[in-house]
């Protein structure tokens, strides 16, 4: 169990600023990547995303060999806050589908036309995969 809590702590340390980095990234430069294009703009991204994971990684891996002791509230509570997101993430992937979520129709608009989705989690939320992220 500890090996698991070690290695899943790891994972979501360095995923969740990564994934928020790429969200972040591809609304704040997007006239950027408009010029560049779709390849381009993908590469780019996603070695800002490996980047900011394997940083974050290295700068925490030490945190995260240190045992604060099992707690079960707090256990229990971020595997309920990471199972709203896992869920929250099947939800808008069915709403929207890959390659929005990979900001496609944002980058060429042209050739990846999408509609407004009023659907799923799009519903009752604007931004559902900031609040994925911050759930995870």
């Amino acid at each position: 169990m500890e090996t698991f809590r070690y290695y899943l702590a790891l994972f979501l340390t360095g995923t969740v600023p990564a994934i928020l980095v790429y969200l972040l990234l591809l609304h704040a430069l997007i006239g950027v990547w408009r010029r560049i294009g779709v390849a381009a703009s993908q590469i780019f991204l996603w070695t800002a995303v490996l980047a900011v994971f394997l940083w974050v990684i290295s700068a925490t891996r030490d945190f995260a060999l240190a045992d604060f002791g099992p707690n079960p509230i707090f256990f229990n509570a971020g595997m309920v806050c990471l199972a709203m997101a896992v869920w929250l993430r099947v939800k808008v992937s069915r709403s929207i589908g890959w390659r929005a979520l990979l900001g496609l129709p944002e980058i060429a608009p042209k050739s990846y036309s999408q509609r407004l989705v009023t659907t799923g989690p799009y519903a009752r939320v604007r931004h559902p995969r900031y609040l994925q992220a911050f759930l995870a």
